[in-house]
């Protein structure tokens, strides 16, 4: 029971984290939740109030987050790093502890988030042959 217990409290701990992310639209409208994913030129955003929402990357004027991502510029090289966004040079910049990247956010065509710790890597899956 104790070991059910807190599997619930880690399960709704992730489940219910803030959602700190940040993206600007070149519309200007602001939109706090928490990245998902950035794939085939569309950023995949969830909300709390508005759920997840699909933006053109090249209608995203501004992103910040503070979350861990992969980073695959249009040359292949993977960046790892928190992302944030050079308004004046309009650049993107993937921030990591020794050194920050900075690339066109045309070129940036995969973003994932990298999840932290041991358990949340993991991803398992069973198979048990019937059918």
């Amino acid at each position: 029971m104790k070991y059910l217990l807190l599997l619930f409290l880690v399960a709704s701990q992730t489940a219910f984290a803030q959602k700190t992310d940040i993206i600007i639209l070149e519309n200007g409208d602001r939109i706090t939740g928490e990245i998902k994913e950035l794939s085939l030129g569309r950023l995949k955003f969830k909300t709390d109030n508005a759920g997840t929402i699909f933006f053109e990357w090249d209608k995203v004027a501004y992103v910040k987050s503070k979350q861990k991502f992969e980073v695959v510029a249009q040359d292949e090289r993977e960046y790892f790093g928190s992302i944030d966004t050079d308004t004046t040079a309009n650049l993107l910049l993937v921030i990591s502890l020794d050194k920050t990247v900075r690339l066109r956010p045309i070129a940036a065509v995969k973003i994932t988030p990298i999840k932290e710790g041991f358990w949340k890597r993991l991803d398992l899956s069973i198979d048990l042959g019937f059918s």
